[in-house]
């Protein structure tokens, strides 16, 4: 799967694998982030954590997108069936 297959698939308005996907990387980005303030880890290390960091926070944005399209374009084709 391409990276632009996987990014559509990730910001599917599909409400379920939407929240799995924002509480995932919202964990991951939490737990990282407490453990860098908390332990004292080397520069390379910090580093590394610091990149999965922000690949959490990408997942969790994908995540809040799906979210955001699966309640706002369900209003939307309500309203337009109309």
């Amino acid at each position: 799967m391409s990276p632009t297959q996987r990014l559509r698939w990730a910001i599917e308005p599909d409400l379920r694998r939407s929240v799995t996907l924002f509480f995932s990387g919202l964990a991951v980005f939490m737990g990282l982030g407490l453990l860098l303030a908390l332990v004292e880890v080397p520069r390379v290390i910090a580093g590394a954590l610091m990149l999965v960091m922000l690949v959490a926070w990408v997942v969790g944005a994908c995540g809040m997108v799906g979210c955001f399209r699966r309640f706002f374009g369900t209003g939307s084709n309500e309203r337009s069936a109309k």
